[in-house]
C-alpha cells in the first residue's frame, strides 16, 4: 500500500501546527514499514508509544489554539482526536499480543484518518 506523505498541501499557515502534522505522517510511515515487516515487537512497540505521545501533544495544542480563536469545532475535533488515540491503542494492543495482521489492518486507517482530517476539520482554521 501507498501511503500519503506530507507535502505543502497540508499546510494550514501554522508552522507549529504544520510541523506537528508533518511528523504525525512520518511517524504513521515509519509505523507501517515496520509492521509490515514484522520487526522486533519491542520497538514498535517503543514507536507507537511515541506517536501516542506525539498525538496527544499535538492534539492538546490544537484544541487549545481553537480556544484561543473561540472555534465552534472545539467539541468535534475533541472527540474525534480521541477516536483516533482509541486506534492507535488498539494497534497498540494487537502488537503487544503478536497480532501483526491485525495491526497491519489498523495502520493504513490511521494514515487516512490522519491525512483526511487535516485536509478537511483542521484546513477551517487556515490563516
Amino acid at each position: 500500500m501507498t501511503f500519503k506523505v506530507w507535502n505543502d498541501n497540508f499546510s494550514v499557515n501554522n508552522p507549529t501546527m504544520d510541523a506537528d502534522h508533518q511528523k504525525m505522517t512520518e511517524l504513521i510511515g515509519h509505523l507501517h514499514e515496520l509492521v509490515t515487516l514484522q520487526q522486533n515487537q519491542s520497538l514498535i512497540s517503543l514507536l507507537l508509544n511515541e506517536l501516542v505521545q506525539h498525538a496527544e501533544s499535538h492534539f492538546c495544542r490544537e484544541e487549545q489554539f481553537l480556544r484561543e480563536i473561540d472555534s465552534s469545532d472545539l467539541e468535534i475535533q475533541s472527540i474525534q482526536h480521541e477516536l483516533y488515540l482509541e486506534k492507535v491503542r488498539e494497534c497498540r494492543a494487537y502488537i503487544e499480543r503478536g497480532e501483526y495482521s491485525k495491526a497491519r489492518q489498523i495502520v493504513p486507517f490511521l494514515n487516512n484518518w490522519f491525512l483526511y482530517h487535516v485536509e478537511t476539520v483542521d484546513m477551517k482554521y487556515k490563516q
